[in-house]
This record gives structure tokens, C-alpha cells and sequence, in this order.
């Protein structure tokens, strides 16, 4: 099952070709198989091992994202510091200074 998604590459020196393939190979391979024990599902071991970069990264899918709302940026000029050129929205910089205020307590 390890061989259908093979991470070495030539030109790897061999402690590293031991240890990706110690990782890709035989530990993702047994998790898969635990999961697929535990869960009774049916899902191949390229997708699993998708599955675990995504959560590993962080990365959500579109689909559990909740709807979000429309926001409009209106852009001001900043005040104080800095030059005339420079805008800033005002809703974001309500947002920031809320949070920071939260932040401090």
C-alpha cells in the first residue's frame, strides 16, 4: 500500500530517504488502516494522507466554512502619524482597537 504514493526521490541522501520512508511509508500506512478498523470507512491511503496535511496545516475546507457577511471597506485617511497618501478602513481599525482593548485586559 506505501508503494502507490513513493516520496523518495533521487539524489536524497539515504538517512533521509530512510526516514521519510519511514514516516510515509509503514506509520501512515498503519494509521490508515487503524482509522478504516475504527470507523468502517472506506477511503484510500493518498486521500487519508491528504487528509492529515490539511489538518496538520490548518487548511478547512470550503465546505465547513461558515457564510460570512459582506463587508464594505470604507477607506479614510489615517490619522496622526504618517502621510497624507495612506488610507485605513474604518470598520477593520474599530475591529483592531476592540481587540486590542480585549487583549489588555
Amino acid at each position: 500500500m506505501a508503494s502507490y504514493a513513493y516520496v523518495n526521490r533521487r539524489g536524497v541522501k539515504w538517512y533521509r530517504k530512510v526516514a521519510l520512508e519511514l514516516i510515509t511509508g509503514m506509520v501512515m500506512v498503519n494509521v490508515c488502516i487503524i482509522f478504516k478498523e475504527l470507523t468502517k470507512s472506506k477511503i484510500t491511503v493518498t486521500s487519508f494522507r491528504h487528509e492529515v496535511c490539511k489538518l496538520l496545516l490548518g487548511i478547512e475546507t470550503q465546505t465547513r466554512l461558515p457564510p460570512t457577511k459582506l463587508v464594505i471597506h470604507i477607506l479614510q485617511p489615517r490619522t496622526g502619524g504618517g502621510t497624507s497618501d495612506q488610507k485605513q478602513c474604518v470598520l477593520c481599525y474599530e475591529n483592531l482597537t476592540k481587540l486590542k482593548k480585549i487583549k489588555q485586559r
